[in-house]
């Protein structure tokens, strides 16, 4: 009775700790933090800072060594380079899931990392947009919010800790893949025995994202090069072709990926997305399975994963609390919010 009472005064400080992050991250904003104005490394830093710190009070309070509270571990190598190829499975289900929130919600990401690819060069952009946030959220969302979770409800502790990944970001577009991609990292540390697993996961997501937009203004030059050629060779059917493209070739790279993300967004429908896209999810996410299913069996763990799914041990826990119920609602109200506002017609 005393071990129940204690697991369930800890489920209630991790999930006042959440309402904390949030209340903190919806607040902050209308700070006048000057120091962070047009600062964006200052702002990424700062936001993985607000992150990290109620997260971070609890497993001092905890008392437990950081490697045994987030079930940190040694992996093999191999056990690496098959997460490395997890990655690479996992990358056409994340584009379907963004194109398809992108038909009906904005995005603002591209702009923010584009912001972050003019201040600074790529190994610092790697560094707070990959690095920074791999070892952050993974020890936060994976390693306090979920290894106290699944205490109570293993399958539960999966679905809420990616839902709440998913609020973090603050907007639907993320949202939708954070919270998807959430409830796979647990799965991935349970077949791997490790947070590594998923560190190495999250910063490889991420990493590849920013370096695309690092790439964007090379990629830019080279079209805009063989626009000229084009024009220039009197090719018709080419300049037709790189002119969709550019749209026009005058803009500069942070005017024309605006362009791509505002006809990405806009040209593309529900259906169209779906059959240009759930195809290559749908074969490439059954693989990833079977990897998935192969790395949980070769570390001994697909058992117990799908253990998860059966019923709920007896005397389990409900993970729902008055603050964690008010943290969703604040979440949920705040991506209104940011929606709307991407949405109103900019001043000038």
């Amino acid at each position: 009775m005393d071990r129940w009472n204690e697991n369930t005064d800890r489920i209630a400080e991790v999930n006042i700790a959440f309402l904390v992050t949030i209340i903190v991250f919806q607040t902050v904003g209308f700070l006048p933090l000057n120091f962070l104005k047009g600062n964006i490394v200052g702002s990424l830093i700062f936001s993985q800072a607000l992150v990290l710190i109620p997260g971070a009070y609890f497993l001092l309070k905890s008392g437990k060594p950081y490697h045994e509270a987030v079930q940190l571990k040694k992996m093999k190598v191999s056990n690496i380079l098959l997460c490395l190829l997890l990655y690479f499975m996992l990358t056409p289900l994340l584009n379907f899931i963004n194109a398809l929130s992108m038909v009906f919600f904005q995005n603002s990401t591209t702009t923010t990392i584009l912001s972050l690819s003019e201040q600074v060069p790529w190994y610092i952009g790697i560094l707070v947009m990959a690095l920074l946030p791999a070892i952050v959220e993974e020890t936060v969302y994976r390693g306090v919010y979920y290894q106290e979770y699944k205490k109570a409800d293993p399958w539960k502790a999966v679905l809420l800790s990616g839902f709440l990944f998913g609020l973090m970001h603050g907007n639907f577009n993320q949202f939708s893949y954070a919270f998807i991609l959430g409830m796979i990292f647990a799965l991935v540390i349970e077949a791997t025995g490790s947070i590594l697993s998923t560190m190495v996961l999250h910063f490889c997501i991420n990493a590849s994202s920013a370096l695309m937009v690092y790439l964007y203004p090379v990629l830019h030059n080279m079209l805009k090069m063989s626009y000229r050629f084009a024009e220039n060779e009197g090719m018709g059917t080419e300049l037709s072709l790189l002119r969709d493209i550019l749209g026009d070739v005058n803009m500069t790279t942070s005017e024309w990926i605006s362009y791509l993300m505002e006809t990405s967004g806009t040209s593309a429908g529900f259906l169209e997305t779906v059959l240009t896209y759930a195809p290559s999810a749908v074969f490439w996410s059954a693989l990833a399975f079977l990897l998935f299913r192969y790395i949980a069996k070769r570390n001994g763990n697909w058992e117990r994963i799908c253990g998860f799914f059966g019923k709920p041990a007896k005397g389990s826990r409900s993970l729902f609390t008055v603050p964690l119920v008010a943290a969703i609602a604040i979440g949920i109200v705040a991506m209104f919010f940011f929606e709307l506002l991407m949405r109103m017609p900019q001043a000038g």
